[in-house]
């Protein structure tokens, strides 16, 4: 039987271990979309920006070309923000 504090060690380098598993849906722009699970849910990682698919769409409708496309729905809607905030300030 492994000691108290052997057995805490194990655990944590299992939980480590299960953090490190991520299935890649994809590659988009020559980058992997990763499926991961977290605290909240599961999320989408693709250049190092996570992604929650809103939880009115169903777990098992949500596919490779539907995470792409919301990826690239969030990308636009950032740049015409930004671009917004540009404008405003330019003509102040």
């Amino acid at each position: 039987m492994p000691h108290y504090t052997e057995a805490i060690e194990q655990n944590n380098i299992e939980k480590k271990e299960s953090r490190k598993i991520n299935n890649s849906l994809g590659k988009h722009d020559n980058k992997h979309i990763f499926k991961n699970n977290g605290q909240y849910g599961t999320f989408y990682t693709h250049d190092k920006i996570n992604y929650k698919i809103p939880p009115y769409v169903p777990e098992d409708k949500i596919d490779f070309e539907l995470v792409k496309n919301y990826i690239i729905y969030r990308q636009e809607m950032k740049g015409k923000f930004s671009e917004n905030k540009i404008t405003l300030s330019e003509s102040d």
